[in-house]
């Protein structure tokens, strides 16, 4: 989740609870698409990974649910297609689900509570990842992170010194992997590299990890019979800026062909991994048009209206359990 949006979240959302303003009707809420996406489902606590990525608890995202669908008209992918399609002002407030990465609580968490309140989601997979033992960059940066505490790290090409101290361990981690993405001289891989090499014995021990972290075919496949979309999040959720077009367009094409060939159903959306402007370039919206998607999703916050890019596409990062602090995403661009 994006650190500054979410301490400007935190002190917009105290200024509005003492001036009793938090709860702004929502019939001034502008018409538009309004696409909320979320990552992991859970208890963020307790995961030995990157925490940064939970979303919000179980319960927590009931409650959103419940009301989005209150708010909002819940539609599905091929709903928000007819809408853009009609190129006019959107006539009510949309409200389109979707998670990224395809993390396997987002079956045994997120699916569930979809089912039960008749809500379709889109879920945006990394192909590499799908049944696999595989634990990503980010995820393998925070495990190590996490056990090198009293230690010290420093970013190559970069001045800063990070120190891993008890009191403040998860927000370093946190710190190092956003400024881990926005290095312009170094890839997010390399900096994995970088920190196996400085923490060895760290890095041996996550060979011990025996966990499933993201969901298989059969998995997805029962999701697509209840009525779920399945999309492309690349083969291996690079930062699509980082690569060159040849990589860029591999790592499109191969993951719709690959999914279309697990699951019965036609690949139409691809979501940009990590997905903030410095992550893909207008050359990757061309490309992904060019390859047959419909849809290009990003990660900034935004609602989509009649002018909205295609390929270009703005959605809602939830990152909370509390209500408030979804408002204030809708409210205020955050």
């Amino acid at each position: 989740m994006l650190m500054f949006s979410h301490k400007l979240k935190q002190a917009i959302k105290k200024v509005l609870t003492v001036t009793g303003l938090h709860s702004i009707p929502w019939k001034y809420i502008p018409n538009g698409v309004y696409v909320f996406n979320y990552h992991r489902i859970g208890e963020r606590n307790s995961c030995q990974f990157d925490r940064e990525v939970f979303s919000c608890s179980t319960r927590a995202f009931e409650e959103q649910c419940l009301f989005i669908k209150n708010n909002f008209q819940v539609i599905s992918l091929e709903e928000l297609e007819t809408i853009i399609n009609n190129n006019k002002q959107h006539e009510n407030r949309y409200a389109v689900f979707t998670f990224d990465d395809g993390y396997i609580d987002n079956f045994t968490e997120a699916f569930p509570v979809l089912k039960k309140h008749g809500i379709s989601a889109s879920f945006y997979v990394a192909t590499d990842f799908v049944g696999s033992e595989l634990i990503p960059w980010w995820d393998e940066i925070a495990y190590i992170l996490r056990l090198s505490c009293g230690s010290s790290y420093q970013l190559p090409s970069k001045a800063t010194v990070y120190n891993l101290e008890l009191n403040n361990l998860e927000a370093v981690i946190s710190r190092i992997i956003y400024d881990a993405k926005r290095l312009k001289s170094v890839t997010v891989l390399e900096v994995l590299d970088d920190i196996r090499a400085k923490f060895p014995e760290e890095a041996r021990s996550i060979s011990n990890v025996n966990q499933q972290l993201f969901m298989d075919w059969e998995q997805l496949c029962e999701m697509t019979s209840a009525g779920m979309n399945i999309g492309s999040h690349t083969l291996s959720h690079q930062m699509l800026s980082q690569l060159s077009l040849e990589l860029q367009e591999r790592e499109l094409k191969v993951s719709k062909e690959i999914i279309e060939k697990n699951i019965p159903a036609l690949v139409s959306s691809v979501v940009y991994p990590v997905g903030r402007k410095h992550c893909y370039t207008s050359d990757t919206c061309r490309l992904a048009a060019l390859l047959g998607y419909k849809f290009g999703f990003n990660n900034e916050p935004g609602r989509i209206t009649s002018k909205s890019n295609s390929h270009d596409l703005n959605r809602y990062c939830i990152g909370s359990d509390d209500i408030v602090e979804l408002k204030l995403s809708i409210l205020f661009n955050l």
